[in-house]
């Protein structure tokens, strides 16, 4: 059986209103990529192996949060 991890993704001394997660979603079909979108409209890709960040997008346009998020041929979109 795989060890199960509990891990905060983010220090919760810099989480605000506008940096808390909207959208979380598997960037790949082996569950190696996570995809994290904030409010702030950033998107955030964590390594499952590595246990980290390993880039972080701004994707600023529009108003309001991120509400979708994906990977399609390498590209990372995300919509508002």
């Amino acid at each position: 059986m795989d060890k199960i991890l509990s891990k905060n993704l983010q220090n919760i001394k810099f989480i605000n209103s506008e940096s808390h997660i909207t959208v979380m979603k598997w960037g790949d079909a082996e569950e190696k990529e996570l995809l994290l979108a904030t409010a702030n409209q950033t998107v955030k890709v964590y390594d499952t192996e590595y246990k980290s960040y390993v880039e972080s997008i701004p994707a600023r346009c529009g108003q309001g949060p991120i509400v979708g998020v994906t990977r399609y041929n390498g590209f990372v979109f995300s919509c508002l």
